[in-house]
């Protein structure tokens, strides 16, 4: 069975709908375990998002969820807080994995939808 077939047809709004909402559903989770697990482990947990993305959405709408997960992670966990400013070389390899990511997976979907 093809990818396509499991795919529910969806408008690029839709799409752009289920990903604002499943990324602010991210950062709520995120906010709770942020004392437990620090903001490498939020990341993991963005990471983790943009992958489901890059399984089921359009290349356009996980490239969003990437720079958008970055960029909260970025501005509301990393420190210094509410800042565009990374100090850590981890953490500036990390931000750059959710792009590599995002263009992977949205690449190798679209191969296996277009065969």
């Amino acid at each position: 069975m093809r990818i396509e077939n499991l795919r529910q047809p969806q408008s690029w709004i839709g799409e752009l709908w289920i990903a604002t909402t499943a990324t602010g559903a991210v950062t709520a989770v995120s906010f709770l375990v942020a004392p437990m697990t620090g903001h490498v482990g939020i990341a993991l947990l963005y990471l983790f998002l943009v992958v489901l993305a890059g399984l089921t959405l359009a290349r356009w709408t996980v490239l969003f969820v990437a720079s958008a997960s970055a960029l909260i992670w970025n501005f509301l966990f990393i420190p210094p807080r509410f800042t565009i400013y990374i100090e850590k070389v981890e953490d500036v390899m990390l931000f750059a994995m959710f792009f590599v990511v995002a263009i992977a997976l949205g690449h190798t979907t679209n191969k296996l939808r277009g065969s």
